[in-house]
């Protein structure tokens, strides 16, 4: 009498316990497909662009960071050491050897959300290429633990899980084929601390939860709300720099990285061209266009910026075509950038390796320009 509803809420219960779980598992443990991966590091130098993969573009519209681009750098993080058992603050590490090439690097103990662990006050909380010690071949051993070390040590707290964050700024590795030998400090622990009718109704349930898995990862970047340009809004702030502070605001934006400060703006084409205008002394400063999907349109930094400062002109096809017409001589004095989509946002980012950089930094990007072009 029961047999056949019984049946059907076990497949039904099936499919949706294992899609929508399986699907928010798998956009919990991975960033998508396509990284690179060495020894216990990983990143993924395509996933804020418009190819990649759907796990990705999922992932970053349910977390709505603010990612970097190709011509930013590109941001490893390891949750395992290099035999494959996951960090634990009840454990000591110890992180030997040298970085792939970059201009600058930073190296940072993080929480699952990717958000700095800010330790007891007075301890060591991050690194960068700068204040590390060294030897004198150029390798450096930073010690990770709970409990003071020697030399090197970046402090984690007791009880709190933790992954290794390590950024390279303006590094050839966020372009890599494959074709570059590259080589990411070893990571190492040093202390321990039914029947027919059931089996074809999982079998119908796993079905159904595969469809249903497909269905939740393709549809999110579309309903989330969640996204970085949806959050941006919520400022209310179009054409204007909202600086970020060290700690996430209302909508969940930070500088994020210790040694990094971070602005962002949200702009719309539709009527006139943006102009970005931006200039001051600061070791780096990167910038980087995303249409409202948080697919990368364009990025920069400094070293490709004439004279050092930012000054781009961000706009429609037909609108590029008639500053060309009207006004050629803007083709060498400003970086012409042509957006697919009338909408997106604009994430400017600046380098204070030291406390003596903060003012400058802090001062480029509260004067930083995000306004409609008046040529």
């Amino acid at each position: 009498m029961f047999r056949l509803p019984f049946l059907v809420a076990l497949a039904l219960l099936t499919a949706f316990g294992l899609g929508i779980g399986s699907a928010v598992g798998m956009l919990d443990a991975s960033s998508g497909f396509g990284a690179i991966r060495l020894g216990p590091w990983a990143a993924f130098p395509v996933a804020q662009t418009a190819s990649a993969d759907p796990y990705a573009r999922s992932h970053r519209a349910r977390a709505g960071k603010l990612l970097y681009a190709a011509a930013e750098g590109l941001q490893f993080q390891a949750d395992t050491d290099e035999d494959g058992n996951r960090l634990t603050p009840r454990c000591s590490y110890a992180l030997d050897g040298i970085t792939p090439p970059a201009r600058f690097w930073t190296l940072y103990a993080a929480n699952q959300q990717m958000e700095p662990l800010v330790p007891q006050p007075l301890l060591p909380r991050a690194f960068n290429a700068w204040n590390v010690l060294r030897r004198a071949d150029g390798s450096f051993r930073v010690l990770i633990s709970a409990r003071a070390q020697p030399g090197n040590w970046l402090a984690v707290n007791e009880g709190q899980p933790f992954r290794l964050v390590m950024t390279l700024l303006d590094t050839p590795t966020a372009g890599s084929s494959g074709l570059l030998e590259i080589r990411m400090p070893k990571l190492e622990k040093l202390s321990l601390p039914m029947i027919r009718g059931i089996l074809f109704s999982i079998l119908v349930g796993l079905a159904g939860a595969a469809v249903l898995h497909i269905v939740i990862v393709m549809a999110l970047p579309s309903f989330t709300g969640l996204d970085a340009y949806t959050r941006m809004q919520s400022y209310e702030a179009p054409n204007r720099f909202v600086v970020f502070a060290a700690t996430p605001d209302e909508n969940g934006f930070s500088d994020g990285d210790p040694y990094l400060r971070v602005a962002a703006c949200v702009f719309d084409v539709s009527d006139r061209p943006v102009h970005l205008l931006a200039s001051g002394s600061v070791p780096f400063w990167s910038f980087a266009v995303y249409d409202s999907s948080s697919n990368e349109v364009f990025s920069m930094n400094d070293r490709s910026a004439a004279g050092g400062d930012l000054d781009a002109i961000i706009a429609s096809p037909q609108q590029l075509a008639g500053i060309r017409k009207t006004n050629p001589d803007v083709i060498s004095e400003s970086v012409l950038i042509e957006m697919p989509r009338p909408e997106g946002y604009i994430v400017l980012r600046a380098l204070a390796p030291a406390a003596s950089f903060e003012e400058g930094a802090k001062a480029f990007l509260a004067e930083a320009g995000c306004e409609p072009y008046e040529g």
